[in-house]
C-alpha cells in the first residue's frame, strides 16, 4: 500500500491533506478542551470566592479583590470568545489568550497571598520571566 502512495502523487496529496485535517481537528479539539478547563476553573473559583466572603466576617485584604478581578476578566474573555468565534475567529483566539493570561495572573496573585515578602518577590520574578519568554517566543521565534 505504501508503494502505491509513493507512485501515485494524487493519493499521496490526498493522504497528506487528510492527515493535516485530522491534525487540525485534534489541535482545535485540544484548544476547546483547554478553554473548557479554564472556564470551569474560573467558575469554581468564583463560587469559592463568594462562599469565602460570606464565611469570613472580617474584611478581606485588598489583594484578594485583585484575584477576583483577574478571574472575572478571564471568565469574561473566555465567554465572549466562545460567542464571537464563528464570525471573528482571530478575535476569539486573542480573547482566549487574554483569558489564559488573566487565569495565570489570578493564580500567581492567589498563590502568593500567604507568602512572606521574599518568596512573593521570587514568585513575581518567575511570573515576569515567564511572561517575557512567552512574548519573545510568540513574536520573535516563528
Amino acid at each position: 500500500m505504501s508503494s502505491s502512495i509513493a507512485t501515485d502523487p494524487e493519493k499521496a496529496v490526498h493522504v497528506d491533506q487528510s492527515r493535516a485535517a485530522n491534525l487540525g481537528d485534534l489541535i482545535g479539539h485540544r484548544d476547546m478542551n483547554w478553554v473548557k478547563v479554564m472556564v470551569a476553573f474560573c467558575f469554581s473559583s468564583a463560587v469559592d470566592i463568594a462562599i469565602l466572603s460570606f464565611q469570613v466576617h472580617t474584611h478581606l485584604p485588598p489583594i484578594f479583590f485583585s484575584v477576583s478581578l483577574a478571574i472575572l476578566f478571564a471568565f469574561t474573555s473566555f465567554f465572549v470568545s466562545k460567542f464571537v468565534g464563528s464570525k471573528f475567529p482571530r478575535t476569539a483566539m486573542v480573547l482566549e489568550r487574554v483569558g489564559v493570561f488573566f487565569v495565570v495572573t489570578g493564580f500567581f496573585i492567589a498563590i502568593t497571598i500567604p507568602f512572606p515578602l521574599c518568596l512573593r518577590v521570587v514568585s513575581w520574578v518567575v511570573y515576569a520571566i515567564s511572561f517575557v519568554f512567552v512574548i519573545f517566543c510568540n513574536y520573535f521565534c516563528g
